[in-house]
C-alpha cells in the first residue's frame, strides 16, 4: 500500500520490484510538483528497484512532458532567488558524479531550472 513519509525534508520516494511505474511516476509528480517542489513532503529522491528504472524514468519524463509542458512557459516554473543560488544548483548538478537522465544542469538568464532527473548523485551533492 501506498504511503508518505516526512522525515525532516528528506522524503524518500521507494519504488520496489512490485511497483507499477506510471502510477509511481504520477504519484511522485503530484507530492513534488506542488509549490514548485517547495513542500515538506515532496520527495526529495527515489530509490527505484532495478527492474522498473528504465519503465518509471520514461513514465517521468512523459508525465513531465505532458502534464506539466516540461515546466518550459513562466506559469509552470518558478524563478531561483538569484544568480549566486542558480550557479550554486547548476554547479550541484554539473559536479553530482550521476547522470543527468531529464532537464538541464545550465545557467539561463531567467534564473530558471528545469524538472532535472539526475541518476546516481553522489551523496554529498
Amino acid at each position: 500500500m501506498p504511503c508518505v513519509l516526512e522525515l525532516g525534508g528528506k522524503s524518500p520516494a521507494i519504488i520496489d520490484e512490485d511497483a507499477d511505474p506510471e502510477m509511481a511516476a504520477n504519484k511522485v509528480l503530484f507530492g513534488k510538483m506542488p509549490n514548485l517542489g517547495q513542500v515538506c513532503i515532496a520527495p526529495d529522491y527515489i530509490m527505484c528497484h532495478e527492474s522498473k528504472l528504465k519503465r518509471f524514468v520514461a513514465q517521468l519524463k512523459k508525465q513531465l512532458k505532458d502534464g506539466y509542458n516540461d515546466c518550459k512557459t513562466p506559469e509552470d516554473s518558478g524563478k531561483i532567488i538569484n544568480d549566486f543560488h542558480l550557479k550554486r544548483i547548476c554547479n550541484l548538478l554539473k559536479d553530482h558524479g550521476g547522470e543527468v537522465l531529464h532537464g538541464n544542469g545550465s545557467a539561463h538568464t531567467d534564473l530558471k531550472l528545469t524538472p532535472t532527473i539526475v541518476l546516481n548523485p553522489k551523496k554529498d551533492s
